[in-house]
């Protein structure tokens, strides 16, 4: 470096400067200034503001080299110095020790300058510790930022309208699914993460925000890059110039997935607790009424018998048999009541294994031969002698009992009921009567616990209506269904859907090889 400084030194082409003018305005310059030799980066000259920021006198200063008291090594100093005497580069940053220890961070503008005959670099130095720090802090605060959206699933944008780019953070294309920033964004790649049916809602936003002017605020689903439906929330405002046109646009969008799905869920919860709510008063209703009715009748009844001692006994006997039916009306409700209840309120738990169908089929059909015999009505199990489904044979009991027991409430005189497979689906139990059928405006409200179906059969019998809805729910546990199709005047078919499906057995075990 010394041969390129000692070349610049010899050419006769530079002109003196007036050395007495240059010393005093050197000297006034309330900014630090120095001289120094490029040849051997030593310290020429300072200015009284060098010598308070450095905190030496300035005969300490003269002939100091500057790797004295900089933290840039020597021989670097001495390139520097080369660049900077070529025009190549004339500032820059380093670190300066002063006397009392201190390490300040500084900006340095050097520029050759002759001074006494001698062709010398003048640096004018300006302490930016402040500024660096404050640039660090900036730094770090936008770091923390950046994690903070990210971690809140933020992004922050700012559409320019004129060319449709989109400046925005990292966390911004992460929300879409790209694991790395793009190298561009637009107000129409925005809207192809937009699901189609809400691409117009958007757009009319877009353009009535640039037009009239107005924040806006909205949700919408999007489809990720990676394929993942998600909900977001995206707010706009935008940005007028000079001329009171909106010339940017500048906002957030974030991912609300999460809140979405909590909404949905507390929408669930509050219409299950108004169905519930709704089944407590329809339960309250039916204990008050359907059950006060044959409780009363036999009181009556049993009062009746005991004053009138003189009555003889065939009408005795009559009255005593009507007074055990409305007893038994009475159980019968209590009896669905309390499985509702216990239902409803999970002291039933569902045992999931292979029940046989035809042997339990034929079990229910047994205790109700004597009831259907008295209305003319055959049973018939038509069911394989090896069909079985996976379920719990508590509860498959119970909804056969209520399926055959209201086709022989609503059977008549002469009918049939018949328990078989649907054709060609093992899994499905279908229940058929020849009964009277079901009107086709209650179609829809049988498996209802808040809506009353219920009616009288066709010998008189009552129920309470709940029956039905408490099978549903019974098959329902257990992963199954229960549908009816029915034709008032000519009968009604209950399918009972096995969704685990039929079990097969051999009728034998396989004889050993």
């Amino acid at each position: 470096m010394a041969v390129s400084a000692q070349s610049l030194l010899s050419r006769s082409d530079r002109a003196p400067e007036p050395d007495g003018l240059y010393r005093a305005a050197f000297n006034a310059s309330g900014v630090v200034k120095l001289l120094a030799d490029p040849a051997d980066a030593r310290i020429v000259d300072v200015n009284q503001a060098a010598c308070d920021y450095y905190g030496y006198p300035r005969e300490e200063l003269v002939g100091l080299p500057i790797s004295h008291f900089s933290e840039t090594p020597h021989d670097e100093l001495l390139s520097l110095m080369a660049l900077a005497l070529g025009q190549t580069r004339n500032r820059f940053e380093t670190r300066h020790r002063l006397a009392s220890g201190d390490l300040r961070e500084v900006e340095i503008n050097v520029h050759p300058a002759y001074h006494d005959g001698r062709l010398l670099l003048a640096a004018v130095i300006f302490d930016i510790t402040a500024a660096k720090r404050l640039e660090r802090d900036l730094a770090s605060a936008v770091r923390r930022l950046e994690t903070a959206l990210g971690a809140g699933q933020v992004g922050v944008w700012e559409l320019d309208v004129a060319t449709n780019s989109v400046w925005r953070t990292p966390s911004h294309d992460l929300l879409y699914g790209y694991s790395t920033p793009l190298p561009d964004w637009s107000f129409e790649r925005f809207l192809s993460h937009v699901l189609p049916e809400e691409r117009e809602t958007i757009g009319r936003l877009y353009r009535e925000a640039i037009i009239d002017g107005k924040a806006v605020t909205f949700q919408t689903r999007i489809r990720r890059a990676d394929g993942e439906l998600r909900w977001i929330e995206v707010d706009a405002t935008p940005l007028q110039g000079a001329g009171g046109a909106v010339t940017a646009i500048s906002g957030s969008v974030r991912d609300v997935t999460r809140i979405k799905e909590n909404e949905a869920a507390l929408e669930n919860a509050r219409q299950e607790t108004e169905k519930a709510s709704r089944f407590k008063d329809r339960f309250l209703s039916v204990v008050a009424h359907d059950l006060r009715n044959p409780l009363s009748g036999m009181l009556g009844l049993l009062r009746l018998l005991a004053g009138q001692r003189d009555r003889d006994e065939a009408t005795k006997l009559n009255m005593i048999a009507a007074a055990i039916r409305a007893g038994e009306r009475a159980q019968a409700l209590m009896e669905d009541l309390l499985s509702v209840s216990r239902f409803k309120t999970g002291a039933i738990k569902v045992r999931m294994r292979p029940v046989p169908l035809r042997r339990l089929t034929g079990r229910v059909l047994d205790s109700y031969q004597e009831v259907a015999g008295v209305k003319g009505i055959a049973l018939e199990n038509r069911l394989p002698d090896t069909s079985m489904v996976v379920g719990d044979e508590t509860l498959v009991e119970v909804i056969l009992q209520n399926l055959v027991g209201n086709a022989i409430k609503f059977g008549r005189a002469g009918g049939r009921i018949a328990v078989s497979l649907a054709p060609g689906e093992p899994g499905i139990l279908a229940v058929f009567d020849s009964g009277v059928g079901v009107p086709e405006e209650w179609l829809g409200r049988l498996f209802s616990y808040e809506e009353t179906t219920s009616s009288v059969g066709t010998a008189g019998e009552t129920g309470t209506g709940m029956g039905l809805p408490l099978c549903r729910d019974m098959m329902n546990a257990m992963g199954g269904d229960l549908t009816v199709a029915s034709q008032e005047g000519k009968g009604t078919l209950f399918y009972a859907t096995f969704t685990h499906g039929a079990v097969r057995f051999p009728q034998s075990p396989p004889t050993a090889a």
